[in-house]
C-alpha cells in the first residue's frame, strides 16, 4: 500500500494559497472587448437565422453560449494551462540531461 505521509487534503483554502504563490498577468482589456463583439455578432446571426431544429441539445448549447463565463474558473484554468505548458517545456527531451535521455 502506498504511503500517505506528507499528503494534505486538496481544499479551496489549500488551492488558493498554492495559486497565490504563482501570480499571473491579468488578461488584456481587448479580451473583454473582443468577447463582447463575438457575443454581439452571434446574437445578430441568431436573429437573422434562428436555429432550424428544435433539438433540445442544441437549445441547451445556445443557452450556455449566451451566458457569462464564470470568471474564477477562467483564472484557475488559465493558471493550470500555464503550469502544464511549463511542465511540458521542461519535459522536452532536448532539455533533459544526457544521462537521462535513455
Amino acid at each position: 500500500m502506498a504511503s500517505t505521509e506528507g499528503l494534505v487534503p486538496i481544499t479551496r483554502r489549500f488551492l488558493a494559497s498554492y495559486y497565490d504563490k504563482y501570480p499571473f498577468a491579468p488578461l488584456p482589456d481587448a479580451v473583454s472587448r473582443l468577447s463582447d463583439e463575438i457575443r454581439s455578432i452571434t446574437s445578430d446571426l441568431l436573429k437573422d437565422s434562428p436555429p432550424r431544429s428544435q433539438d433540445e441539445e442544441e437549445i441547451v448549447l445556445l443557452k450556455e453560449a449566451e451566458g457569462e463565463p464564470p470568471h474564477k474558473i477562467d483564472e484557475n484554468m488559465w493558471k493550470n494551462r500555464e503550469h502544464m505548458e511549463e511542465i511540458l517545456f521542461l519535459l522536452d527531451k532536448s532539455r533533459c540531461p544526457p544521462a537521462l535521455q535513455n
